[in-house]
């Protein structure tokens, strides 16, 4: 099965089940690269990092251990909320917080999905 495909009609949250059994911080960044797109490189210019970055961190033989601004910037250009990259983030948030935030965060996937398709219809 294609995750890509059902990814990108599905929501944040349905892609976070998804990712429940993803464990590790890498096995989630490449989740999330695969669901946008990208390649190491694009996702270190995306998220303005040195060249190399994202592929050092994938490349790195134990769990990498990013910089907090190396890993908010990988989330961002993710399009993500730090709990989807790192379920440890979840016991900062309360329940009505972190859904609050997946809300949050299917709602930019909608505008992010939308704005794709009107991209392409402009092209054609």
């Amino acid at each position: 099965m294609d995750n890509r495909e059902d990814l990108n009609e599905g929501s944040i949250s349905d892609a976070v089940e998804q990712t429940t059994d993803k464990d590790s911080f890498k096995e989630r960044l490449l989740f999330y690269m695969r669901k946008r797109h990208l390649n190491p490189t694009s996702l270190s210019r995306k998220a303005m990092l040195n060249m190399t970055a994202v592929r050092d961190i994938l490349a790195h033989e134990k769990t990498p251990n990013p910089r907090i601004d190396t890993f908010i910037k990988l989330c961002h250009a993710l399009g993500i909320s730090p709990h989807h990259l790192s379920p440890d983030f979840e016991k900062f948030y309360s329940s009505p917080l972190l859904e609050l935030l997946n809300e949050m965060d299917d709602l930019n996937e909608q505008d992010r999905q939308a704005a794709e398709e009107n991209r392409q219809g402009a092209k054609e």
